[in-house]
C-alpha cells in the first residue's frame, strides 16, 4: 500500500480510539443519588490510572533500595521460583510507596480539608452530643454540605493521595466515623470530584496529569512535593516520650539482601520489624509501640475533651444512635471512663516501649468481670450484655495493625483494592466498543443486588465485577449512598472486603441462585468451570417442566455464549477475563486450620461432582464443555507466575502470594484481621453484609470491615511450612496436598 492510500484509509484501530476519546470528552459527571453510566466510565478511567502507577512504582528497580535476589540464588533457582521472589521485591516497592501515600493524605487531610459542617467550624464530636437527642440522630449524616476540599482543578491533589481517599470511600461505615468523629462532616459530603478527575487524565494515555498551577497550588497548601517520588527517602515522626523529631526511614535493609532465598523484612518505617531508638531518650520506636500510643492520645481526648473512643460512635447497624435510646455502642467509651482509667493510662505510659494491644486488651477483659465496674459504667446494671462486648471488641478493631490517625490502616486498604484495580484493567471494559451498554446492564444488576439484600437481611449477597464496580462508584458519592443504604435498610451497609472463603463461597452459590429464581436471568454471566457448576448446583432435570424461568435463562444464556459454537460472545471460560465473582480477600482461621482443611476438602469433592454434572448437561444440549484449569499463569508485577487456580477465586497471586507466611513484604498483613475475644466470649464466624446481629454466644458479627467474635487471628496464611512449596492465592495450601484434593 502506497504512503498515499495509508493516509486515506486510516487504521480501524485509530478511528475506534478516537471514538472512545469523544465519548470520554462527553461524559456528564455531575452528582446524583443514584451512580450513572458515565459515572462508572469515569470511574474505569481512574482505576486504569492507578494501574499504570502501580507498575510504574513496582518496576522501577531504581526506588527505594530494596535488594532483588542475588544472581547465584537466580541462577540456581526455576523460572516460576525466579519470578516469585522478584515479584515478591516489585510488590516490596508498592507497599513502601503506598505507605509514602497514607502519609501524604494525612497531611492533606489536615491542610486542606475543613472540620466544617454546613459551612460552619464543627467541634469534634463529644460523648455529651451523643445524649442530646437534637444534636445527632441517623439524619446527621445528610448535614453537610459539598463544599469540601477539591471543586475546582486547582485543588486536585496528586495521584497517590487521590488513591487513598479513593480507598477510604469505599469502607463506608470506617469513613464515615473518620468524618463524624473529627468534623469533618461536609467532608463526608463530598463526592469524589469525577468531573475535575476525569479531565486530569488523558483519553489516550490514561495518566494522570493536572496542570503546573494545581501542582504548585498542592506544594504550597501543603508543604508536600507534588510528586510521591520526590520526597525523600526518610520521614519525621515525633517521640512520644520526650517530644523529639526523629528522622526514620521508610524502608531499611529489606529485600533478599544475601546469597539465600529469605526475604528480610526490614527495619524501616514501612517495615513489618520497624526499631527506631530515640536519639534523645533511648525509646524503642516500633509498631506494637506506636499502636498503644495511639490508644493513649485517644485516651487522653476521652478524658479531657469527652471525645469518644473510635468504635463508639455508631451502633452496629452504622447510624448514630441516640444515648436515651441505646447506649451499648458508646459502652467502651463509658467503660474506659470508670476507675480502670488510671490501669489503662499506666498501660500505655511512654516510658514502657514494651507495651502491646494485648496489654490494653487485658485490662478490658478483667473490667467487664467486674459487677461493679460494669455497674458504675452503665450508670446502674451489673448485667453485660453482647453488644457491649461489640463496642469493646469494635475499639480494639481500630488498633490492630494500625497506628495511623484512621478508623482503619489504609495502607492495606489500598493494598487491598490493587485486586479491583487489576481486574479492571485485565478485563478492560473501558475500551469495549459496547462499553455504556455494558455499564447499563451492571447498574441494573446492581439494584437487583440491593433488591436481594432487602428481601433477605440475614444472608450475605456477593457481588460479581460488573456488580462491584457499580457499588464501588455508589459508595464514591458517600452522602448519597448513606441516604440510599439508610431508606433501603435502615442500615448503612458496608462493603465488606474480608470474609471466610468458605462462606464467600457458600454466599455465591445462594446469590446466584436466589437471583435466577428471582429475575429470570442468569447470575454471574461467565461460563467457567466454576460459575457453570454454580449453576448447575441449583439446576435440575425438572425445571423444564416445573421451573420454565430458570430454564429459559440457562438457555438463553448458553444461546448467546462461547458454549454455542456458533454464537461468539464477549462470555469466557477465562475467569480472570469476565464478569466473574468479585472474590474478596478471604480470610483464614489459624485456631482451625484442620477445620478448614476438612470443610475446603469436603467443597471441592462436591465442586468436582458439580463439574461432572455441568459438563454432562452441556454435552446433551451441545454445548461447549466448560474447560477446567487447575492451574494458570498469572502475571504478578511483569512476571508470569504458575499456581493453582482454586474455586472460585482469582485474586490478585502478588498480594497473595506474598501474604503467605513470613514474608516481610507488609508492615502489617492487609489479609489480616484480629479475632480476639473480650471478656471470655468466643465464638465462631457469620458473614454479614447488611444485617449485622448482636453478639451472642457462639456467634461473631461483622463490625465494619473487620469480623469479630472468634478466638484467633485470622489471615491468608500458609499451612505449609515448606518455603519452596508453590501456595495456592486463596486457600494457603500447598501444591501438593491441594493436588490430593482435587484428585
Amino acid at each position: 500500500m502506497s504512503a498515499a492510500q495509508e493516509k486515506e484509509s486510516p487504521p480501524a484501530y485509530d478511528e475506534e480510539l478516537e471514538h472512545l476519546n469523544q465519548q470520554f470528552d462527553s461524559l456528564t459527571l455531575s452528582p446524583s443519588a443514584l451512580p450513572s453510566v458515565d459515572h462508572c466510565i469515569a470511574h474505569l478511567k481512574f482505576l486504569h490510572s492507578l494501574h499504570i502507577l502501580r507498575e510504574d512504582v513496582a518496576t522501577n528497580d531504581a526506588l527505594f533500595d530494596i535488594a532483588s535476589p542475588h544472581d547465584a540464588l537466580v541462577a540456581a533457582a526455576n523460572d516460576n521460583d525466579v519470578a516469585k521472589m522478584r515479584a515478591r521485591v516489585r510488590e516490596k516497592r508498592w507497599q513502601v510507596y503506598v505507605t509514602r501515600a497514607v502519609a501524604r493524605f494525612a497531611v492533606w487531610m489536615e491542610s486542606c480539608v475543613p472540620k466544617t459542617r454546613g459551612g460552619k467550624p464543627q467541634e469534634p464530636l463529644r460523648t455529651a452530643d451523643l445524649a442530646q437527642s437534637r444534636l445527632v440522630t441517623s439524619n446527621i449524616a445528610l448535614q453537610g454540605s459539598p463544599t469540601g476540599p477539591v471543586y475546582s482543578e486547582q485543588d486536585l491533589p496528586p495521584l497517590d493521595i487521590l488513591m487513598v481517599w479513593h480507598a477510604h470511600l469505599l469502607n463506608p461505615r470506617c469513613f464515615f466515623e473518620d468524618c463524624l468523629r473529627h468534623g469533618r462532616l461536609d467532608f463526608y459530603a463530598a463526592y469524589f470530584p469525577w468531573q475535575i478527575i476525569n479531565s486530569s487524565i488523558d483519553n489516550k494515555t490514561l495518566e494522570y496529569d493536572p496542570k503546573a498551577v494545581t501542582k504548585e497550588k498542592f506544594e504550597r497548601d501543603t508543604g508536600l512535593r507534588w510528586d510521591n517520588l520526590d520526597e525523600g527517602s526518610e520521614t519525621s515522626i515525633r517521640c512520644p516520650n520526650c517530644n523529639t523529631i526523629v528522622r526514620v526511614p521508610y524502608t531499611r535493609a529489606s529485600g533478599y539482601a544475601s546469597k539465600t532465598d529469605y526475604f528480610y523484612t526490614g527495619t524501616g518505617l514501612a517495615d513489618e520489624d520497624f526499631k527506631q531508638p530515640c536519639p534523645s531518650c533511648g525509646i524503642c520506636l516500633s509498631h506494637a509501640y506506636a499502636r498503644v500510643q495511639k490508644f493513649r492520645r485517644d485516651m487522653q481526648l476521652l478524658l479531657k475533651d469527652d471525645i469518644p473512643l473510635p468504635g463508639t460512635c455508631t451502633g452496629t447497624n452504622g447510624l448514630p444512635i441516640e444515648v436515651r435510646v441505646d447506649t451499648s455502642f458508646l459502652f467502651a467509651s463509658l467503660l474506659a471512663k470508670t476507675s480502670i482509667r488510671a490501669s489503662l493510662l499506666e498501660a500505655c505510659d511512654p516510658r514502657r516501649s514494651d507495651a502491646t494491644m494485648e496489654d490494653i486488651k487485658k485490662l478490658f477483659e478483667s473490667a467487664v468481670t467486674n459487677s461493679d465496674i460494669v455497674s458504675a459504667a452503665k450508670s446502674g446494671s451489673s448485667r453485660l450484655v453482647g453488644s457491649e462486648r461489640v463496642s469493646i471488641r469494635r475499639v480494639m478493631s481500630r488498633y490492630w495493625y494500625n497506628s495511623s490517625p484512621f478508623a482503619l490502616d489504609l495502607v492495606g486498604a489500598v493494598i487491598r483494592q490493587g485486586t479491583f484495580v487489576d481486574k479492571m484493567f485485565r478485563i478492560d471494559w473501558l475500551h469495549s466498543p459496547s462499553l455504556k451498554s455494558t455499564m447499563s446492564r451492571s447498574l441494573k444488576k446492581y439494584l437487583r443486588f440491593w433488591q436481594l439484600m432487602v428481601s433477605n437481611p440475614k444472608r450475605t449477597a456477593v457481588p460479581t465485577l460488573d456488580i462491584d464496580l457499580a457499588w464501588h462508584t455508589h459508595q464514591l458519592n458517600p452522602k448519597c449512598y448513606y441516604a440510599f443504604s439508610h431508606s433501603q435498610t435502615h442500615k448503612l451497609v458496608d462493603h465488606d472486603d474480608k470474609i471466610e472463603e468458605q462462606d464467600l463461597s457458600d454466599a455465591f452459590e445462594w446469590t446466584s441462585k436466589t437471583y435466577q429464581k428471582t429475575f429470570g436471568e442468569v447470575y454471574s454471566e461467565c461460563n467457567c468451570w466454576y460459575c457453570e457448576s454454580i449453576r448447575e448446583a441449583h439446576t435440575s432435570g425438572s425445571d423444564k417442566l416445573f421451573s420454565r424461568t430458570k430454564h429459559k435463562a440457562l438457555e438463553a444464556f448458553h444461546s448467546s455464549s462461547p458454549s454455542s459454537p456458533s454464537s461468539p460472545s464477549p462470555c469466557t471460560q477465562d475467569p480472570t477475563l469476565g464478569p466473574h465473582l468479585s472474590a474478596h480477600n478471604v480470610v483464614r482461621r489459624r485456631d482451625s486450620a484442620t477445620a478448614s482443611r476438612l470443610a475446603t476438602a469436603q467443597h471441592t469433592r462436591r465442586m468436582n461432582a458439580l463439574y461432572g454434572s455441568a459438563c454432562e448437561r452441556a454435552r446433551k444440549k451441545g454445548w461447549a464443555e466448560p474447560r477446567r484449569d487447575d492451574y494458570m499463569y498469572a502475571y504478578a508485577w511483569g512476571y508470569p507466575l504458575y499456581y493453582p487456580l482454586y474455586m472460585p477465586y482469582y485474586v490478585d497471586p502478588c498480594i497473595s502470594a506474598s501474604s503467605v507466611g513470613s514474608t516481610g513484604v507488609y508492615a502489617a498483613d492487609p489479609c489480616a484481621v484480629d479475632m480476639a475475644p473480650v471478656g471470655g466470649v468466643e465464638g465462631g464466624l457469620r458473614g454479614v453484609v447488611v444485617e449485622e446481629e448482636e453478639d451472642v454466644e457462639g456467634v461473631g458479627v461483622v463490625v465494619g470491615d473487620v469480623v469479630v467474635g472468634s478466638a484467633a487471628k485470622m489471615e491468608v496464611v500458609a499451612v505449609c511450612d515448606k518455603e519452596e512449596c508453590i501456595i495456592s492465592v486463596i486457600t494457603g495450601y500447598c501444591l501438593e496436598l491441594l493436588d490430593g484434593m482435587l484428585d
